[in-house]
């Protein structure tokens, strides 16, 4: 072949690359664009576009490189006389690249800078003519200069082709950019070879060079990503879609590997969530995919998989490295079966990603989201193979955590085009069942448009808007909601509620309250049957006949304490039946059962007596609550049990039971009865003959009579019996019909498919297999399984030395083994014998986990702090950890439990401590905190905590009553109460409160470091709670002349809109206030008698 044809041919084989490597190359026909003219006339247009837009740029800086450009097509087609088609790959992509890149300012600039520097890098073509009429060799490296053009095309029109790549460019280009740069230095080499003494050898390696440079390039930037985004953490405001971005993100995963974890936590579940159990999830996730590796976990020790969270950690990260690991060996024998194939070898991942994902870890609470975070980076730098994303809230902590080693991702920035082409995908979508001919429907498009712009990021904000829209069916309907479209999160679901009760016919109007109440204050989620009975009962007869719906937003259509009372009362209802009564004929409890009237059994006897702690943390003296407490009182002396064994270690009753102190009887049952209930957590159905007694009421012994014959209609084992009542029963009762017997266990609420599930349950809480030294703690604690006693014997009492039994006593409990979960279980259940029996044995970094997780019994957490307090080195660090159950302690109003742990610690005290006391309205607790610690009264507390639950209650008395507290006891708190004073205007005007405030101080023309008095405040409201505050404010000398922010009260909403609610204008309203202070000031100072609501103050 002449070197003329080998020329062309290589040519050839550059434009066949350049298309082959295009993204979508049937979009492009490059045939059109011949010369430079083409590309000169494009220019013009766009400066003459810019010009008219005002975004005019320099396209002189490009002129070197075009020119450049020319001298290089005129070299080519003298002196290698190419086809049409290798020009056209010239002269068409640089056309293309000034028209598309010049739609987006900022890739015009970046563009016509990389045309520039290419430009000057490139050699001056016609000064080397000579060279290539001379030296025929030359000219084959006008077709290594070719690629490195081509390079640059091919590499900026696939840019241009991904999706939104106006919305990253600023984050994608700049690896563009360092590509740009190889371009560079690949040019710079090769000019080296415009000489007469280059060789042949000299042009094929630098062509395989810059192969090689290219293919090396790709690898360290699939390695550099792989590694900057080892973790990554999605960050957005509530409604802006993390959790469905999350769920897109596992399935997407699991397209790419079958190593795909993920956890989505929630609200509901967030005082069960606990570290260990997400890591068990992980670990069980994973060896569901790698069978193989099961074994790994067979021969762990499985005590401590259930209760030892560094264990647990540990063989997480064990597993996730033999799983890349397993990836490195598949590889290796991949590769080995091709040894020969270059470009195999090169190409093998050797590590095989394990992707990671948790979801609404914010919704944790603050202490466990803290240690479940740390666990999953821990475990991350131990393991190059896990990539981890995390989603949350931007909440402070986890960002300090976190740190610098995870990626920030704002997800609810810059994502309005994703949030309009979901607006127009569901309107088409709802048009489509409309029949509307395509010019409304067009009208309608239009319409809703301003949708996205009102959604500030929030995906839910614009599902809400658009559930709205799909409700309407008449043009005018739905110009109108379009026309007024709500102004958040909280207006947005008020429309929901306002549309209940506008379009509900008034018994549907109960029933949807009902089903709300249920839904927003089930102390445990409920089947659909459980509902469904719950529906059934009306309080008072003898048969059967949640945020956003509690809040201001949605006009307190439910109200939090209303829906609790009215709960307890259908469970007390539900428990006064006749099928609840001791002696009730066996067969009719049978059929009764098979009528599926027991299906609200199991909820009403575990969480009836919590639904009233609820409701007695008010302590109000209404008629509501004397009616429910007569209610409680009628309950408790139908169900009280003749029988009942009083305990002779009962502790004092919880704090909220002060509230029934009038109703003495009932105050001392329902004392008995929250104990029995705190410390049934071990006791089982199978032996419920010795403990039925220690329930001061019936419902355990008609509870435990109405399991036994419900066990008795269940098929033993399977297949089923012939004739049976199985299919029956899961009809009412749903699929898992075989119930745990332990109480405390939560199969004993969610059950079993099948009775072998529960029997292997059973086994692990019986440990029926004992050692038969009785010296040894085993020969009580027992095993799970007849192995682990095998094994047992044959560490710990092989036939030896002749060994003591206390010896025997130590050899048989290893704490690294079963006995650290056996103690941790007798930590959660009470078992303060069992404790004191352990306790000699428990190592000093168990002691923290064990101390976090006492729940209520103050016997237990004396026998740990003594422990703790005799153990060198942690006796200092002991107030750190008792931060975490004492905050537990608050929350549960456990007031012996916190007094414990102050009296050992009071620097434990924390302001989280502090704001769970505010957040349950608790006197009693702020009193015992602040008195253990005053200073957290020296910077602000979250009232908005106490006055949100105040007003969920509809109770400003505890509201009150907790200010006292502070004001009693925290004397820094008066520097604050200006500030507070504007958080009680600010969250529903309750104007009780903002009176004790301001005849304690507060002051009402105060704007503290804000823009608005707390006049501008209250008459920015449109409600009638708002409109009556303005008119006290006004009363205690607020001046309604002074302008903030440009306006002054009367231009706000809520002053235009004053008739509304008090039938007056704004100025009336300011005229007969002032008129009525002038009036007592009169009467102050003629010395008459005169009823104020607070000092005078302030100008007239």
């Amino acid at each position: 072949m002449s070197t003329s044809s080998s020329v062309q041919e290589a040519f050839d084989s550059a434009r066949r690359d350049f298309l082959q490597s295009l993204t979508n190359p049937h979009d492009y026909d490059f045939s059109q664009y011949n010369s430079i003219d083409q590309v000169y006339d494009a220019t013009e247009k766009i400066q003459k576009e810019q010009e008219t837009s005002g975004t005019l740029r320099n396209l002189n800086k490009i002129q070197p490189y075009l020119e450049c450009m020319s001298q290089y097509v005129n070299t080519i087609d003298t002196f290698v006389q190419v086809k049409p088609e290798i020009l056209a790959l010239i002269w068409g992509p640089i056309k293309l690249l000034l028209q598309i890149s010049s739609t987006f300012v900022q890739s015009y600039d970046k563009i016509l800078d990389a045309m520039a520097l290419i430009g000057d890098a490139l050699p001056r073509f016609q000064i080397y003519a000579d060279l290539f009429r001379s030296n025929s060799r030359v000219k084959r490296v006008l077709c290594i200069f070719y690629k490195n053009i081509l390079d640059f095309h091919v590499m900026t029109l696939n840019f241009f082709k991904k999706k939104n790549w106006r919305i990253f460019f600023e984050s994608i280009w700049p690896k563009y950019a360092s590509k740009i740069t190889l371009i560079l230095r690949n040019i710079g080499h090769h000019v080296t070879l415009m000489d007469s003494e280059v060789t042949l050898a000299n042009i094929i390696e630098a062509d395989a060079a810059r192969t090689k440079a290219h293919e090396q390039y790709e690898r360290n930037e699939a390695a550099r990503q792989a590694q900057q985004f080892e973790s990554i953490r999605l960050v957005g405001i509530p409604g802006a879609g993390k959790t469905v971005l999350s769920s897109i993100i596992v399935d997407c995963t699991e397209k790419l590997s079958r190593n795909v974890l993920f956890a989505f936590l929630s609200f509901q579940n967030r005082e069960r969530t606990s570290t260990l159990k997400v890591l068990q999830t992980f670990i069980f996730q994973l060896l569901y995919e790698h069978k193989d590796l099961q074994p790994m976990l067979c021969y762990a020790d499985t005590r401590k998989i259930s209760s030892s969270q560094t264990f647990t950690q540990s063989l997480l990260g064990d597993l996730l490295r033999c799983v890349g690991s397993t990836g490195l060996e598949q590889s290796r024998v991949a590769t080995s079966t091709d040894s020969n194939n270059s470009s195999q070898n090169t190409s093998v991942n050797p590590i095989e990603p394990t992707y990671v994902i948790v979801d609404g870890i914010d919704k944790v609470e603050e202490y466990e989201r803290g240690t479940l975070l740390r666990s999953l980076l821990e475990v991350s730098e131990g393991c190059e193979s896990m990539k981890l994303l995390i989603s949350s809230r931007a909440e402070v902590d986890i960002s300090k955590i976190l740190g610098q080693r995870v990626e920030p991702v704002r997800i609810d920035y810059k994502n309005g085009q994703d949030i309009d082409s979901y607006v127009r995908a569901r309107v088409d979508a709802w048009l489509s069942g409309l029949g509307f001919d395509s010019i409304i429907s067009n009208e309608i498009r239009e319409l809703v448009k301003p949708i996205a712009g009102k959604s500030k990021g929030m995906f839910l904000y614009c599902k809400l808007v658009l559930d709205s829209l799909a409700c309407q069916i008449y043009l005018e309907d739905i110009q109108k909601e379009i026309n007024n479209l709500p102004k958040g999160l909280d207006e947005a679901y008020n429309r929901v509620v306002t549309r209940l009760s506008n379009r509900l016919r008034p018994r549907e109007l109960l029933e949807a309250r009902k089903i709300l109440e249920w839904i927003g204050c089930s102390l445990i989620p409920l089947r659909k049957k459980e509902l469904e009975l719950a529906l059934r009962i009306e309080p008072g007869t003898k048969t059967f006949a949640y945020k956003h719906i509690f809040g201001q937003q949605s006009n307190f259509f439910l109200k939090e304490w209303d829906a609790h009372r009215n709960i307890a009362s259908v469970c007390m209802c539900y428990l006064s039946f006749d099928c609840f009564d001791i002696g009730f004929p066996e067969e009719t409890v049978r059929s009764t059962i098979l009528y599926g009237d027991y299906a609200l059994q199991t909820y009403a006897e575990s969480v009836w007596l919590g639904h009233i702690k609820i409701c007695a943390r008010t302590r109000d003296e209404s008629i509501k609550f004397k009616e429910f407490c007569e209610e409680i009182n009628t309950f408790v002396e139908a169900r009280s049990n003749p029988d009942f064994e009083e305990p002779s270690d009962k502790r004092n009753s919880p704090a909220c039971f002060d509230a029934f102190k009038d109703w003495s009887d009932m105050h001392g049952k329902l004392s008995l009865g929250s104990y029995f209930i705190s410390k049934r957590r071990k006791l089982s159905t199978g032996d419920g003959d010795d403990w039925e007694n220690l329930d001061p009421f019936t419902i355990s012994i008609s509870s435990l009579h109405i399991r036994r014959l419900f066990g008795s209609l269940l098929c033993p084992s399977r297949p089923h019996r012939s004739g049976c009542h199985c299919s029956i029963l899961a009809t009412h009762y749903g699929t898992r019909l075989y119930k745990c017997e332990r109480l405390g266990c939560k199969f004993y609420w969610i059950g079993f498919e099948t009775p072998a599930e529960r029997k292997s349950r059973m086994l692990a809480h019986d440990r029926p297999f004992k050692c038969d030294i009785g010296a040894c703690d085993f020969a009580e604690i027992g095993f799970t399984s007849e192995l682990a006693l095998i094994q047992h014997m044959s560490d710990c009492h092989t036939p030896g030395p002749k060994q003591s039994a206390n010896d025997s006593r130590s050899a048989g409990l290893d704490i690294q083994g079963f006995e650290l979960a056996v103690i941790t279980d007798a930590v959660e259940a009470g078992e303060v014998n069992c404790v004191r029996d352990l306790l000699w044995k428990i190592p000093s970094d168990s002691l923290p986990d064990l101390i976090s997780k006492v729940e209520g019994s103050v016997e237990i957490m004396e026998l740990l702090l003594k422990r703790a307090c005799a153990m060198q080195g942690l006796s200092p660090r002991l107030g750190i950890f008792l931060m975490h159950p004492l905050e537990k302690a608050v929350k549960t109003e456990n007031s012996e439990l916190v007094k414990t742990i102050l009296c050992c610690r009071k620097e434990s005290v924390s302001y989280k401590a502090l704001n769970n006391a505010l957040a349950i309205g608790s006197p009693s607790m702020i009193r015992i905190l602040l008195s253990a610690n005053p200073s957290l009264g020296d910077s602000l507390p979250k009232f908005q905590a106490l006055l949100d639950y105040g007003k969920r209650l509809n109770n400003e008395s505890i509201i009150i009553e907790c200010l006292q507290v502070f004001i009693e006891l925290a004397s820094n708190l008066i520097r604050y109460i200006d500030d507070i004073l504007r958080r009680v205007v600010d969250s529903g005007s309750s104007v009780r409160v903002a009176k004790f405030l301001i005849e304690r101080g507060a002051r009402v023309d105060d704007k503290g470091t804000g823009r608005y008095t707390v006049l501008h405040k209250a008459a920015r409201q449109t409600t009638a709670a708002a409109a009556e505050m303005v008119k006290f404010l006004l009363l205690q000398g607020a001046d309604p002349d002074v302008r903030r922010a440009g306006k002054l009260p009367r231009d706000l909403p809520g002053a235009q809109n004053i008739s509304r609610w008090l039938g007056v204008t704004w100025d009336e309203l300011v005229e007969s206030t002032r008129c009525e202070r002038l009036t007592q000031l009169q009467r102050i100072n003629d010395g008459s008698p005169v009823l104020r609501q607070s000092n005078i103050e302030g100008q007239f």
